[in-house]
């Protein structure tokens, strides 16, 4: 489907509503408000510029959230049938809502993790350390050492550290 630069939305009556319904919820996320502000300015026949002066936003926010919403309006009108308004609802909210977002692959395994923090519990004299507490240096050299990672920087060890220490207590 290929969307025209001023396409208008057509929202059916019930769409209508539960868009109202989330713009004038307090419990919602600001952002999901601000989504449903753009559809139903959209489809009251309002301009991409008076959008985003009237809401405040980019240029781009809005023609995003108008051809998201074009190319999903077939799968909402298939859901108008719905007779559970919970579920329809819900649909309409994960329209409005962020796509996941994939980001760099995990760099240590859980099992990993777990390790570098059950070695940040131990004592350090436990492994030849003539120290009483654990400072970020002697923890990477023993991670490695031991062969949990191959590599590790100062600032995960000091992640995996400060986690264990506030999970702790």
């Amino acid at each position: 489907m290929s969307i025209k630069q001023q396409e208008k939305i057509a929202l059916t009556n019930r769409q209508k509503q539960e868009l109202k319904t989330i713009v004038a919820s307090k419990k919602i996320e600001r952002r999901l408000h601000q989504r449903a502000d753009i559809i139903l300015a959209f489809a009251d026949g309002q301009t991409i510029s008076f959008i985003v002066k009237k809401l405040h936003i980019a240029r781009n926010t809005a023609k995003h959230w108008r051809n998201k919403w074009l190319l999903n309006q077939e799968k909402l009108n298939s859901l108008e049938s719905e007779e559970n308004s919970k579920e329809y609802r819900s649909a309409i909210e994960a329209l409005l809502s962020d796509e996941d977002r994939i980001g760099a692959p995990a760099k240590f395994t859980p099992e990993q993790v777990c390790q570098i923090i059950a070695v940040s519990c131990e004592l350090p004299k436990n492994s030849g350390y003539p120290v009483s507490h654990w400072s970020i240096e002697l923890l990477k050299n023993e991670v490695i050492q031991r062969k949990i990672v191959p590599s590790i920087s100062k600032t995960h060890t000091r992640r995996f550290f400060f986690r264990a220490r506030y999970q702790a207590t």
